[in-house]
């Protein structure tokens, strides 16, 4: 097992990748720094990441000839099979790239989601990168077609998912049956209450689904006939690794018999009726955000070779809304979800409910049915 470097090399590292300072680094690799311990070469980061990754990522050219003059392993993986060449390509660092490849890095690696260094290179400001990585990814045997295989209708057929939109319409009165609601909770199992937080308020009744007869549902949610959501008022601001829901209440009902009414609603919210809009041409918002490599591939080829635009010419239509399946429409780009969640549920900044997500965000629920236990996720712009 390689050694994990400590804070103190962590910190010192940073300032030297950041400035690039060569000497330094030697320094630490022969002779110790400040009366420190010699720096291991295989020594790791508490993701995995080892020191010629953490040079590349940093795009410090002169550092990294110090390594991999002192023998680090051009192909070292971290945590998530990424090499210092992913995160070369990632950064888009075209000198780093070109460096790691001439002195011999694999460009057909694959991490442990399959994905190579070719696969992070999803801008044609990047466009030199990906030449290299083609190149070398052809002379080491394997077929890289220059330019789009797939015409964009073609294109779109494969990312399209299907989804059902909620469009919100304030409504007073007593609720309805199986309608479901925005900013109002309707039914509970009997005994069940306002759920609160830890400092005994309140949470804010989000939403009441009605899953059953719906056009569309994910396969993960076809056992659940009625969902319900309680969130703190600004869930948003919660940070996700203390609280993985957010401090969000999400009660599944796979019958809805022996339920009994009950009427939860918000001083801060509207309540509004959802009205379902089954689509079948959901596609990510941004490039990055849902689908395969191959797909991103394809859109990159089109971008960069065809001269194409993601947003005018592939995104067919904007779903930033409520919905149940499809993509996400992240503003920031995809959070860290671990593995067995799957998306299946956007709540967005509604100004009918006046409901307001930091500035037009959205909540994303991401479900595990083996552990029937959710994840919420909210960003915004």
């Amino acid at each position: 097992m390689p050694p994990t470097l400590t804070e103190h090399q962590i910190d010192t590292l940073d300032d030297i990748f950041d400035a690039d300072k060569a000497s330094a680094l030697r320094r630490m690799l022969t002779a110790g720094w400040f009366r420190k311990a010699v720096l291991p070469i295989d020594a790791i980061d508490k993701k995995g990441k080892g020191l010629l990754s953490i040079a590349a990522f940093n795009n410090a050219i002169k550092c990294m000839k110090v390594l991999l003059d002192a023998g680090a392993d051009i192909n070292q993986r971290d945590k998530d099979g990424d090499t210092p060449l992913h995160w070369a390509a990632g950064m888009f660092h075209t000198k780093a790239v070109r460096l790691l490849l001439a002195a011999g890095a694999d460009s057909t690696a694959r991490n442990k989601n399959g994905s190579t260094p070719l696969n992070w290179v999803r801008t044609r400001e990047a466009s030199e990168c990906r030449t290299l990585l083609k190149a070398d990814m052809r002379a080491r045997g394997m077929n890289v077609p220059d330019g789009p295989v797939m015409t964009l209708d073609e294109l779109r057929q494969k990312l399209n998912r299907e989804a059902v939109l909620f469009r919100s319409k304030a409504a007073q009165g007593e609720a309805a049956g199986t309608q479901s609601w925005l900013g109002r909770v309707t039914w509970q199992h009997p005994g069940e209450k306002r759920p609160v937080d830890t400092e005994g308020t309140p949470l804010e009744p989000l939403a009441t689904l009605f899953v059953r007869d719906l056009p569309y549902v994910p396969a993960l949610l076809r056992g659940l006939e009625l969902i319900t959501i309680f969130a703190p008022q600004e869930a948003w601001a919660t940070d996700p690794e203390e609280e993985p829901r957010l401090g969000c209440v999400i009660r599944g009902y796979a019958s809805t018999e022996g339920l009994e009414p009950c009427d939860y609603t918000s001083d801060e919210l509207t309540p509004c009726i959802l009205t379902p809009e089954h689509v079948e041409n959901d596609i990510p918002k941004w490039p990055d955000c849902g689908g395969s490599d191959e797909l991103w591939e394809e859109i990159c080829e089109h971008e960069i070779i065809r001269g194409r635009d993601y947003q005018d010419d592939i995104y067919p239509a904007d779903y930033e809304t409520h919905k149940l399946g499809g993509y996400p429409t992240y503003a920031q780009g995809a959070p860290d979800i671990p593995e067995g969640y799957e998306f299946v549920l956007q709540i967005s900044f509604d100004e009918n409910a006046g409901l307001t997500i930091g500035d037009l965000g959205n909540y994303f629920f991401f479900y595990n049915a083996n552990e029937d236990d959710w994840r919420v996720y909210a960003d915004c712009y």
